[in-house]
């Protein structure tokens, strides 16, 4: 045996009481504790405020995990924050502290920071080097640019496995870093105990969002995975509510990706096309095949930027007349908005966004949408974002009153026509944030941007040893 790692996601609130799982996972024995906490899939918002979800969340999930950690001297690595820069980071870190005063526990923790020194990012640009973006689209600059840097608050980037693993070689009893590749986490603990690159990138794969890879598919459930001396990947649950399927793990292989036989890593990509799938009972899967192809190294850069502040206003609409003609009616209210004087200075999509958005009828899969004529209801959201709150406020009032007494064909009364969710017209819901660095930055050096602390935790409420 080469790796047994328990595996959990540090953000996901707790829904079952964890123990029971954490105990069988004891009796079939730990080498690491690992949980991701970070990611992009709730968009720029979190980054550029630099906010995140109810930190209670991070401190009630760690807790129980710490106890086995503390009480057999198993290593952990957590990434931790969400959007993973530092005011998250730090939040989290106070939330750990606070743990281990309250359980008496004493960790001595490797802390990486994930943000990019904007310095750091300029001398790079002026050096020539290219930045290119990830995704060929147009809110994108084709390559990272020096006002991109200066106009986002935060930027950082997705470190690879090489930083953990510098960390944990300084002895520390554990890592907790910021933003980080989620497989990267569990690729540091299987190229420290010996596992090839393409193993541990597929163990990182099957591990990387807990119980999302079981079935029923749980992200508040652990799971339990090995590593063989074959090299061969066995997948365990830990809890009696989900167990490890051939379809949940096969199926966990394609998450993120647009491509199902190809991951991209730092250095590399996991190439999946003779991976194997294989109930071998008792509630296991072995998972065999995979290849790494390496590549030149780069990590992910991820920044954000203030776009302005946003008002919404929901209703729905289910006169069959109105949802007849909803499609001009949206065209008919964001013509009304730009002819209106009072908005005659503002450009829409440059100092202004007006956008209608119908649910019921396209509003996931828009000008794709197979199923079109069945729905007999739409809730109508609009969405403002404008250079301040009251302008938000004003453009998204006066769409809404058009939309409720708006003429349309066929309409038989003058009153509203549409049903408000909300007795606020007008819903405030904050600055709105939009992406300005989504670009791979390449690197001679894996560990030459990340800020790398050593911190005893406890620490003393009320500081900060970073």
């Amino acid at each position: 045996m080469k790796l047994r790692v328990l595996a959990f996601v540090n953000h996901i609130p707790i829904k079952y009481d964890p123990e029971p799982a954490i105990n069988q996972a004891m009796e079939w024995g730990i080498d690491y504790v690992i949980a991701q906490g970070t990611g992009k899939d709730w968009g720029p918002h979190w980054l550029g405020s630099g906010r995140q979800f109810p930190v209670t969340n991070f401190i009630e999930n760690v807790r129980p995990y710490m106890r086995v950690c503390h009480e057999l001297k198993i290593p952990f690595i957590l990434s931790a924050g969400i959007a993973g820069a530092r005011p998250q980071l730090s939040e989290c870190l106070a939330g750990f502290s606070k743990v281990c005063r309250e359980q008496g526990y004493r960790f001595d923790v490797g802390v990486i920071a994930g943000d990019i020194d904007r310095d750091y990012l300029k001398q790079r640009i002026k050096a020539g080097t290219s930045i290119p973006r990830m995704d060929d689209h147009p809110a994108l600059p084709a390559e990272l640019r020096l006002e991109d840097v200066d106009v986002s608050t935060y930027i950082v980037a997705q470190m690879g496995p090489e930083p953990i693993m510098a960390a944990l070689d300084e002895g520390v009893d554990g890592v907790i870093t910021g933003r980080a590749l989620d497989t990267g986490l569990y690729m540091a603990a299987g190229r420290r105990s010996g596992v090839s690159w393409a193993t541990s990138a597929l163990f990182g794969k099957m591990l990387e969002c807990a119980g999302v890879a079981l079935y029923p598919g749980d992200p508040s459930l652990p799971v339990y995975g090995e590593v063989h001396d074959d090299e061969s990947i066995v997948l365990r649950s830990p809890s009696t509510r989900a167990q490890p399927t051939v379809q949940s793990t096969a199926g966990h292989s394609l998450y993120e990706r647009m491509n199902p036989f190809r991951e991209e890593n730092t250095n590399g990509y996991l190439d999946l096309d003779e991976v194997h799938w294989e109930d071998i009972g008792d509630g296991a899967v072995r998972v065999t095949g995979a290849r790494y192809v390496e590549t030149p190294y780069t990590v992910k850069l991820e920044g954000a930027a203030p776009i302005g502040y946003r008002s919404i206003n929901l209703s729905a609409v289910r006169e069959p007349r109105y949802l007849e003609h909803l499609p001009e009616t949206a065209e008919r209210i964001k013509q009304e908005v730009r002819n209106a004087s009072r908005f005659s200075a503002l450009v829409e999509g440059v100092d202004y966004h007006l956008n209608v958005t119908l649910f019921g009828r396209d509003a996931v899969l828009g000008d794709a949408e197979p199923c079109r004529g069945s729905e007999h209801e739409v809730g109508v959201l609009l969405d403002v974002v404008a250079p301040t709150e009251e302008i938000a406020r004003d453009i998204c009032y006066f769409a809404s009153i058009s939309l409720q007494i708006g003429a349309y064909p066929g309409r038989r009364t003058s009153a509203g026509n549409v049903a408000q969710r909300f007795t606020q017209m007008t819903n405030p819901v904050g600055q709105a944030y939009r992406w300005t660095a989504w670009h791979l930055l390449p690197l001679e050096d894996p560990l030459e941007p990340f800020e790398r602390f050593r911190a005893q935790f406890p620490y003393e409420e009320g500081t900060q040893p970073w």
